[in-house]
């Protein structure tokens, strides 16, 4: 078994996954979301078998008291009002904005954290 991500690596991970499929979708503008977070986790993460292929949905899961996947998210935690599928920053129809928000979440995390 894979040993599950802490929460700081899931945030990074998650980051760096997102700047990668939207450096990728300049490239290659006919790709698609779903296949290119398959195509950076078979390059860059392959032992991990994550829900969803994603990192916030996968934390969620390895915790043995949450098992809602929206409620407990990573994102949520930070922002109550968080969703990936929000029309403002739709993770699929607006990657580039989805990343702009995981950024943001993150910044107002970790400064959360120093305070």
């Amino acid at each position: 078994m894979v040993k599950s991500l802490t929460l700081n690596q899931t945030w990074s991970r998650c980051i760096a996954m997102w700047r990668w499929i939207v450096e990728q979708l300049k490239i290659r503008p006919e790709a698609s979301v779903d296949s290119l977070k398959r195509e950076w986790l078979r390059v860059h993460d392959p032992v991990r078998d994550l829900s969803g292929n994603c990192y916030f949905c996968a934390w969620v899961c390895t915790r043995k008291n949450e098992s809602n996947t929206c409620v407990n998210c990573p994102g949520v935690r930070i922002d109550p009002q968080f969703s990936c599928e929000s029309t403002a920053y739709h993770y699929i129809y607006n990657p580039a904005a989805f990343l702009r928000k995981l950024e943001q979440l993150n910044k107002k995390r970790l400064n959360r954290k120093g305070n």
